[in-house]
């Protein structure tokens, strides 16, 4: 019997395209993890609020500063869905019909064009003279304002306070928190302190 040579099956050899890709052995350290975590701001602020202890990462926001910020309507929507979320548009419309009636005076005046000399005249004497808004109130200058506008004078001086601040915002000029205020107090009451110190000379 004749034997048949088997023919040899060539391997075919690995492209050098292909990358041996050898598997990594990740650790974890759960222990270093768990340490890392705890003392990063997340977590000191997660142990604060479980001990019931303030939170030192906590960031106060002014409400009433973000409130000003507002430009239009579509930024008044985002400002009551992160701030006052239980108020949907028929509430906020009656807050915002409340507020106007009880603001009419102010409201009133300062859209009519005809009255902005009275208004300035007002707050120029209220900026100029001791006692401010108070000195106002039952100063003849309140009585020849209304008697130019109409102004219904209110019961308290501290609503007449509020409604000055109202005017003052309407035009741009209600005071900043900003200590510029404070900081212009002290040099005038500076100025007058070196005058009454001449005097005496």
């Amino acid at each position: 019997m004749k034997r048949t040579k088997q023919k040899k099956i060539k391997k075919p050899k690995p492209s050098p395209l292909k990358v041996k890709r050898k598997s990594k052995k990740f650790s974890i350290d759960l222990e270093k993890e768990a340490k890392e975590f705890w003392a990063s701001p997340q977590g000191i602020s997660i142990k604060a609020s479980a001990e019931g202890k303030p939170d030192p990462y906590a960031r106060v926001i002014n409400v009433y500063d973000e409130a000003a910020k507002v430009k239009n309507f579509t930024e008044l929507e985002g400002f009551l869905d992160r701030y006052s979320p239980g108020i949907d548009a028929a509430l906020a419309a009656k807050i915002l019909t409340r507020y106007t009636k009880d603001h009419w005076n102010a409201f009133r005046i300062c859209s009519d064009t005809d009255y902005h000399s009275a208004i300035f005249e007002l707050l120029h004497w209220v900026d100029t003279h001791k006692g401010g808004a108070i000195a106002a109130y039952n100063h003849r200058v309140l009585r020849r304002f209304q008697m130019l506008t109409g102004y219904k004078k209110p019961n308290t001086s501290k609503t007449f306070q509020n409604e000055l601040t109202l005017i003052k915002d309407h035009f741009g000029l209600a005071r900043k928190n900003n200590g510029a205020y404070k900081e212009k107090q002290l040099k005038e009451a500076a100025v007058r302190l070196a005058k009454k110190n001449s005097r005496l000379v």
